[in-house]
């Protein structure tokens, strides 16, 4: 049988591509339930099986920014978050670090206006004096058209910032929906939003091709020290 062209590309291709290995090491005593890593955009998601203080990812492609969830047996969801830029444009070494005038700056751009939802806040921020990223969490609980009662809408969005022309501004049109519900009311939603605590760390780790890579969590969200990577943490913000 002679394969056709398209085909033979494809085995090609899938015989090429070596998958990387990321071991993640958890605080001992950690009670992980379950792990996993995905990458929403291309519908790639592989499972790692606690093992002892360490997670084993084996099914990972190089160069693809995964984003990892854990479960603990408490209930807890330790949900990773990609906060880089929002697309290849490389770092500029050259800029200052951010500051808290540009934290401050950023954080008046992120607030209740005409919109749909009437409360809007930053959860973490990170960046420098050019650019910045936000996990930006939005809520709708109040009355609205279609609304059966006591409803909540809530949403995360990835918004992005830039430092242009003396002064900060949003990127329009370049948000990143990152999770969005509907839920009957506040019991639903505290059951489903509660338990999650956003991790930076967690957020588009990439795997060089041939290398394998290891990520050291000293303490989980709420302890001290915070919970450190190889990449830079973000900023977190109080709620407002």
């Amino acid at each position: 049988m002679r394969l056709q062209p398209i085909l033979l590309i494809s085995l090609v291709l899938a015989g090429s591509a070596k998958a990387e290995t990321l071991t993640v090491e958890v605080p001992a005593g950690a009670q992980v339930v379950s792990a996993k890593a995905e990458n929403q955009a291309m519908k790639l998601s592989t499972s790692a099986t606690p093992q002892g203080d360490s997670l084993r990812f084996t099914s990972l492609l190089p160069a693809i920014p995964y984003d990892l969830t854990i479960t603990l047996k408490d209930g807890s969801v330790l949900q990773g978050v990609n906060l880089g830029w929002l697309n290849e444009e490389p770092v500029d070494p050259a800029k200052d670090p951010m500051t808290d005038e540009d934290r401050a700056a950023v954080t008046d751009l992120v607030k209740p206006d005409k919109d749909f939802f009437n409360k809007i806040e930053i959860l973490h921020l990170t960046g420098d004096h050019n650019r910045a990223t936000a996990l930006v969490r939005q809520i709708r609980d109040r009355a609205f058209h279609s609304d059966k009662g006591g409803e909540i809408i809530s949403r995360f969005e990835i918004w992005y910032f830039r430092f242009e022309y003396g002064g900060w501004e949003k990127v329009q049109q370049g948000q990143k929906v990152v999770r969005r519900d509907r839920f009957e009311n506040r019991e639903a939603y505290d059951k489903a939003i509660g338990p999650i605590r956003w991790m930076p760390e967690l957020g588009g780790i990439k795997l060089e091709k041939g290398k394998d890579r290891t990520i050291t969590l000293t303490a989980w969200p709420g302890d001290k020290p915070a919970a450190s990577s190889s990449s830079q943490p973000s900023t977190t913000l109080p709620a407002r």
